[in-house]
This record gives C-alpha cells, sequence and structure tokens, in this order.
C-alpha cells in the first residue's frame, strides 16, 4: 500500500471516539481526534478553524497508536455557536486536508468543515432510540385501501413491483401508492425491529412523490390519508407499544496547543488559493449525513394526543 492509499484511510466523525459525546456549551474547550494508517506515517496534525475571520491552527499531539492506527488528539475552545474546523495532515513530506468530505490533496473550501453545535442539542430520549426513516409513499399501501382521492395533473400512477425510473420525466413523479395508514399497518414490524421513532420523509401536499417541495406544512397530502398521528394510529400503537413520529431532518454535532507553523498546501489547479485563505463559512458537521452518527438537534418527537 503506497503512503497516498494509506493517508486517504485517516478519519474523523462525530461518534464518541472522536468528538464530545454530549451537549456542550458555547466556550467550552473540547477534544477532537482523528486517526490515519500508520503506514502513511503521518507526523504532525493541526486543527485549522477560523477566529474572528482569520485561520488558525491547533497542533495536535500524539495520541497513541492501536491496532495499526495512530491517533492524533487536540484541544478546541467552541468559541461560536457553529465552530468549524477541519485536520491538516502531515506525511512524509505530503500535506493532505481531512474534512467530512474525507482526504484532499489539494486546498479545500470551509464549506465541508467538520462542527459542532452548541445550541439546541437533541433531547435525551434521541441518544438510546432506534430511528427508522420511512418514505410513505414507497413503504406500504393501507389494508383498507387508503385515501381514494384522485391523481393530480403531475402524478404518474405506478405499479407497486415497477421498477421505479431512474431518469425524467418519471423522476420524482410515480406515484406507488403508499400511504400514512400503510405504515401503521405495519407498525407491529417495525416494533418488532425494536424501533422506538419513525423518522418521515414529508408528507405534506406537493408535486412530487417526494414531497421535498412542499406547497404547506398545514397539513397531510390527501394522496397519503390522515394527519398523523390519528384517532385509528393512537389506538394502533396503544396495543403494539410505542412508537412517535418525527418528520424533521436531523443536524449534527482551549487549552490551545501551538506548535511551529503547518505547510502550506499546493495551490487548487482553478483556485490559486494556499491554506487558509478562503473566506469563512459554516458547514455541517460529522460524518456522513446521512450522516452523522452523532448528530444533535433538531429531529423532532410528536408526543401522543
Amino acid at each position: 500500500m503506497s503512503t497516498m492509499q494509506a493517508l486517504a484511510r485517516a478519519h474523523h466523525d462525530g461518534s464518541a471516539l472522536y468528538a464530545p459525546d454530549g451537549p456542550v456549551d458555547l466556550g467550552d474547550t473540547v477534544t477532537l481526534r482523528m486517526r490515519a494508517d500508520a503506514k502513511a506515517g503521518v507526523d504532525r496534525v493541526w486543527i485549522r478553524t477560523v477566529r474572528d475571520g482569520e485561520p488558525v491552527y491547533l497542533e495536535a499531539q500524539a495520541d497513541g497508536e492501536r491496532d495499526g492506527e495512530r491517533w492524533f488528539a487536540a484541544d478546541l475552545e467552541l468559541h461560536n455557536p457553529l465552530t468549524s474546523y477541519r485536520f491538516l495532515l502531515e506525511a512524509g513530506g505530503e500535506v493532505a486536508w481531512l474534512n467530512g468530505t474525507g482526504v484532499s490533496h489539494r486546498d479545500v473550501p470551509d464549506a465541508h468543515d467538520f462542527s459542532i453545535h452548541t445550541e439546541d442539542s437533541a433531547p435525551a430520549w434521541l441518544r438510546d432510540s432506534v430511528v427508522y426513516q420511512v418514505f410513505p409513499d414507497r413503504f406500504a399501501r393501507d389494508p383498507e385501501g387508503g385515501p381514494t382521492t384522485t391523481l393530480p395533473d403531475w402524478a404518474i400512477p405506478t405499479a407497486w413491483d415497477a421498477e421505479p425510473a431512474a431518469l425524467p420525466p418519471r423522476t420524482g413523479k410515480e406515484v406507488f401508492g403508499g400511504t400514512l395508514g400503510g405504515i401503521e399497518s405495519r407498525l407491529d414490524h417495525l416494533l418488532g425491529l425494536g424501533v422506538t421513532t419513525l423518522y418521515l420523509t414529508p408528507f405534506f401536499p406537493g408535486r412530487s412523490n417526494h414531497r421535498y417541495d412542499a406547497s404547506t406544512f398545514d397539513h397531510v397530502d390527501p394522496l397519503l390519508g390522515e394527519t398523523p398521528p390519528s384517532r385509528r394510529s393512537r389506538a394502533r400503537r396503544t396495543r403494539a407499544g410505542s412508537a412517535s413520529w418525527a418528520t424533521s431532518p436531523p443536524i449534527t454535532r482551549a487549552r490551545v496547543t501551538t506548535g511551529s507553523p503547518p505547510p502550506r498546501m499546493p495551490p487548487h489547479p482553478r483556485r490559486r488559493t494556499t491554506c487558509g485563505t478562503s473566506p469563512a463559512t459554516t458547514g455541517w458537521a460529522g460524518s456522513a449525513t446521512a450522516a452523522c452518527p452523532s448528530s444533535t438537534g433538531a429531529i423532532r418527537r410528536c408526543a401522543s394526543a
């Protein structure tokens, strides 16, 4: 394995191995960790953040070597409600950035930096929840027949077992007929899997099957049936157990050590910039967004009425 290949396996995310495990406050100092394949020969690591509009570099300290991986840790003061950062790695004369998109050997913008949010922490119940995401139109049809609403002009009726179209004009327009009643009919199955929270993609009126183009948030699209939790779904949850409805997307979640200046990155072929010259912006936090296993924030749990 070449140094470049080994360096590509460097990793950081928002889980407890790498970042604070739990709520944090403005002004807190937190320890952030990253790991790299020992074969990459990473010698030094810096955290790069932006403070008062200027880039700041905090040198990380070696934090041991385990299972063929070398770990580094650095302290970062949370100076903004959303404090963004990325890692600069030096290995045998090579330099690379590590941000939310992975490892890059060119200068990168701030947009994909990791970040830690100090406000609107997730409720305590979320930590131990098993969240199951449902796309209502594709999950299940209502065994009782479902809504009798005539399809709108944008919709293309599609057989339940048909392969979803991959290209326009059918993409986003096919209606397979799944409903909220269909979801209710499968609650026993979901509870049997250990699911405690249902996270639904939008179920508001729109002009697409995914409904991210919702025209209002005041009521459920008639194509999907009743507003959750309906009287019927409340009765079913009473029989089957407890499951909650959630409809908002999740958001992710110093003693300063200094050293000699970090190395400069080679210029991007299309932008004559070097390390630290990009304007500061805030980016999405954590690992894969879908994402970030330690995400905190805006999943909303709707209490049963």
